[in-house]
């Protein structure tokens, strides 16, 4: 991998707690899986910089599931969705079935995508919605008992 590649890797900061996150989920149980709309190869790479890979079970991305996250087949045998964006972390999570939950400021991430995606997801909501990780990690404990 380029030096200016992992530079931008190296750069990138994830939401504060979600290490903990990661391994609260697991260590209540529950198989974690990243999903993303980037290629594998080089989203593995972030996901290993930032230690991420201790706490999962597995990456999908659309060079491995054949599909964005927009198909069934991306959430096949998923129960819940963690995310933050609108439209492909509650919107396609939601129809297929999946309780979502939101992380960051909802209206205004939902008004970003509405913008630039101009699909109207006025009536969409997720399931549970925090302003940040720290905040929902006092609550996914209740919210996986589901």
């Amino acid at each position: 991998m380029s030096d200016v590649l992992m530079k931008h890797v190296r750069d990138f900061k994830p939401f504060d707690g979600s290490l903990e996150l990661l391994r609260l989920i697991r260590d209540l149980g529950h198989e974690v899986v990243i999903a993303t709309n980037g290629l594998y190869k080089y989203q593995s790479v972030v996901i290993e910089e930032l230690g991420f890979s201790r706490f999962i079970d597995g990456i999908r991305t659309p060079d491995l599931v054949g599909c964005i996250k927009n198909c069934r087949e991306f959430f096949n045998g998923a129960q819940v969705m963690i995310g933050d964006n609108p439209l492909f972390d509650v919107y396609y999570p939601a129809s297929f079935g999946l309780m979502t939950v939101f992380v960051g400021d909802w209206e205004r991430r939902l008004r970003y995508v509405m913008d630039v995606w101009d699909i109207d997801l006025s009536n969409v909501k997720p399931t549970y919605s925090y302003r940040d990780v720290r905040e929902m990690l006092m609550a996914i404990p209740d919210i996986l008992s589901h």
